[in-house]
């Protein structure tokens, strides 16, 4: 199975996640749509539900999010692979 070409979308990603996690929140800020829509959830019922637009709103609570986060210490995977389908249980 030959490597496929990393998305762009997928580049902007991980681009963004390496820059906020490093606490570059202009960086990350400029990678943003004046208008994105953001929806977060969690099955951590301790953790907000998310639902904004404007990247204003967006940064502010992930800078607050991201404070105690140690520079570096977040590691974004150099490639991500596609899921493979995998037998049901007990089928080989």
């Amino acid at each position: 199975m030959s490597a496929q070409p990393e998305s762009a979308a997928i580049a902007i990603a991980r681009a963004h996640v390496e820059a906020w996690s490093n606490h570059d929140f202009d960086t990350a800020r400029g990678m943003l749509a004046p208008d994105v829509h953001i929806t977060a959830t969690s099955s951590n019922p301790a953790l907000p539900h998310t639902d904004l637009t404007g990247a204003d709103n967006y940064m502010e609570g992930l800078t607050a999010y991201a404070q105690p986060v140690v520079p570096g210490s977040v590691k974004v995977p150099a490639r991500s692979a596609r899921a493979q389908p995998h037998p049901a249980p007990g089928c080989t």
